[in-house]
């Protein structure tokens, strides 16, 4: 697995065709999909990446958002 820090998290990621992402140890539920060569996650529903690193930033982002306006 690639890990790297994004926005104070720890990512770690793996490319394949049985992808995987831990954000700060926690696994999030990645799928792939084969015919469009495209990853996608039920976090971020109608959106996939080209990259699981790219998807994988995205989650971080929208819940970065989310505490955000959890806080306001």
């Amino acid at each position: 697995m690639d890990k790297v820090e994004y926005k104070n998290k720890k990512v770690e990621f793996e490319e394949s065709a049985v992808p995987k992402i831990s954000i700060d140890g926690k696994p999030t539920q990645v799928s792939h999909d084969a015919e469009a060569n495209r990853f996608n996650a039920g976090e971020l529903p109608y959106r996939s990446f080209k990259s699981v690193k790219d998807l994988a930033e995205a989650i971080v982002e929208q819940r970065l958002q989310h505490e955000q306006e959890g806080e306001t």
